[in-house]
């Protein structure tokens, strides 16, 4: 339990710190081996000391050259021991230093500042030698600024990300609650749109006087309109595939623009296909994308002196071809590869279907879902050509 609970507590630290620590770790070494360094370069000089020294034991010349170190304040204070060994009645303090007064009688000064090692001299006498540093003051303050900045450092980045990821919260909150009210608003509308839509149905039944093929028109009309509202507020999977029967649905839709558009656009239907032909998709998105790219086409051919989109349906190698074209403006060769990302359209700047560039890109991706493929070929001036291929369902 107790492993368990410090576990815990390690997840909970934030990785800044843990950078920081690593930091401070690293900075504190750093220094450390610094001042071995300084150790081991006052040990070297005193080593060179005895190798100067002359065939006999010269205590007194070596003393004399340690004590000339701490008057050149190299070494703080010092104490030299003669014949060190294991037995220490043999030893004899020769003369120290570490008991003066300007020397460091604080025990954890002391630690820091003393250290000792074994010498022997050329004619053999050994030495046993303890040195106190002066303690690097200026270093020891610049390690702890350094540490102190880290640990500030830790500190201030540790609570940027903290209120990044309490933004990236609020905003994600804020979506939902959007997301929320949008579904909301749509549930509304919805329920809002039926009774006018009954009404539109049962004014059209009572119609006898009427063309029954405009009347078909206008109840297919209605129909989908009431699918698309139903969509907006469906809980079963949108993205479900079906059979679909592509030259009826074809069919449907380009009565239903011939209408839309009067007398506006020209709009030709040619079918070289079988009448049967089949595909796998979501019949309300297919419905939907080429009513929106219908749309586009009629949009694309505004001010143009001639106003024509035409709408080709053929089979090769076992798809569906279907091509919209239109005489409209074109699209420049450099935006053709970007259109079809979220957002970006192009020639229906000030009309008043303008939308914001999601209708193709929701018509790429529909037609990606369902194994097939759209492609867009134009020429400024002269108009734009879009191929839709999708499988035909095979037998």
């Amino acid at each position: 339990m107790k492993g368990f609970y410090i576990s815990m507590k390690l997840k909970n630290i934030k990785p800044t710190y843990f950078v920081a620590a690593l930091l401070i770790m690293l900075n504190f070494s750093f220094f450390r081996w610094s001042n071995k360094q300084f150790e081991h370069k006052t040990e070297d000089s005193i080593q060179s000391l005895l190798r100067n020294e002359s065939l006999i034991a010269n205590s007194y010349a070596l003393s004399k050259s340690i004590l000339d170190l701490e008057k050149l304040e190299i070494i703080k204070c010092s104490e030299l021991i003669e014949d060190f060994s294991s037995d220490t009645s043999k030893s004899r303090v020769f003369y120290s230093t570490l008991n003066q007064n300007y020397c460091y009688q604080f025990k954890p000064f002391k630690l820091i500042s003393e250290f000792s090692f074994n010498a022997q001299a050329i004619n053999g006498l050994n030495y046993k030698i303890v040195l106190q540093l002066n303690i690097p003051w200026q270093s020891i303050i610049l390690e702890l600024l350094i540490d102190i900045l880290l640990i500030l450092g830790a500190f201030v980045l540790s609570r940027y990300m903290q209120k990044q990821e309490e933004l990236a919260l609020a905003r994600a909150k804020a979506s939902e609650i959007e997301k929320q009210m949008l579904l909301d608003q749509t549930k509304q509308i919805r329920h809002d749109v039926a009774s006018p839509i009954a009404a539109m149905t049962s004014v059209l039944d009572m119609l006898t006087d009427i063309d029954p093929a405009l009347k078909n028109i206008f109840m297919l009309s209605i129909k989908r309109t009431q699918e698309l509202f139903d969509q907006l507020n469906s809980t079963t999977n949108s993205a479900k595939k079906t059979p679909c029967f592509v030259n009826k649905i074809l069919q449907e839709i380009v009565n239903e623009k011939r209408i839309s558009f009067k007398d506006s656009i020209v709009l030709d239907f040619s079918i070289s296909a079988e009448s049967n032909t089949t595909v796998l998709a979501n019949e309300m998105e297919f419905k939907r994308l080429l009513s929106n790219l219908l749309n586009n086409a009629s949009e694309a051919c505004a001010g143009r002196p001639v106003k024509k989109v035409e709408v080709l349906v053929s089979l090769t190698n076992g798809m569906v071809e279907i091509k919209i074209a239109d005489s409209g403006k074109g699209i420049p060769q450099h935006l053709i590869d970007k259109l079809g990302g979220k957002g970006i359209s192009f020639g229906k700047e000030g009309h008043q279907t303008a939308g914001s560039g999601l209708g193709l890109y929701h018509a790429m991706t529909a037609v990606k879902s369902w194994d097939g493929d759209l492609t867009i070929a134009s020429l400024e001036g002269q108009g734009t050509t879009i191929t839709i291929k999708i499988p035909l369902i095979a037998g």
